[in-house]
């Protein structure tokens, strides 16, 4: 059987529609977001590097969303909002 490794990198998500999500290692090429942990309740809303967006609706306190995008639009509604990586 195959587990994955833990998540053993986290920071705080600042959203917006114009700056993207902090990468770890080189800026351009390095490691995006592997999941986002939400803290406060309400809808997440990624953008990615193609231009395209997912709107994630009633996410829950508490729960880790395995996702990988570029950006956390303004739109999102959830708050304290954390990205975690496998490094």
């Amino acid at each position: 059987m195959i587990t994955e490794q833990p998540y053993n990198r986290a920071i705080p998500i600042t959203k917006s529609d114009t700056v993207p999500l902090v990468r770890i290692g080189d800026p351009a090429t390095g490691t995006p977001i592997q999941a986002i942990y939400v803290g406060g309740a309400g809808t997440i809303v990624l953008g990615y590097l193609d231009g395209s967006e997912a709107t994630l609706t009633a996410c829950l306190v508490g729960v880790i969303y395995p996702v990988t995008a570029e950006y956390v639009k303004a739109a999102t509604a959830a708050t304290l909002l954390v990205g975690l990586y496998r490094v």
